[in-house]
């Protein structure tokens, strides 16, 4: 019986992050709409909690906090958690070898534009 209301409020948890994350994406591209990216930086940081493996809200966050001048650390574990999501996508890889780069890293920030250069087109 506990297995079974274990499963029950897992599902429901899920069913309920599900709608949040919704919710807080539409927001966050309101607020991208309307240049607050402050504001659009936090709710694209509350829709990847909410959505454990959407590397989009996590790349949004990061690119958001950058755009804000936000917290760089933050913007730094949001970009390497897309990459680690998505690996083969260059987006992702270039925005994390920008925020290398702003950190003062500039040889992993090398690594990570030379594997956008690979997986992006022209």
């Amino acid at each position: 019986e506990d297995d079974s209301i274990k499963a029950a409020f897992e599902g429901a948890q899920k069913l309920a992050d599900g709608i949040l994350g919704d919710m807080y994406v539409r927001q966050a591209q309101y607020e991208e709409e309307s240049f607050n990216y402050a504001a659009a930086a936090q709710s694209w940081g509350k829709a990847a909690r909410a959505r454990p493996a959407d590397a989009h809200a996590r790349a949004r966050a990061a690119r958001t906090l950058l755009e804000s001048g936000g917290d760089a650390a933050e913007a730094l574990a949001f970009a390497r958690e897309a990459v680690d999501l998505e690996p083969n996508h260059g987006e992702h890889r270039l925005l994390l070898g920008q925020l290398l780069l702003t950190a003062g890293r500039p040889l992993e920030a090398q690594i990570e534009v030379d594997a956008a250069a690979r997986l992006l087109p022209g």
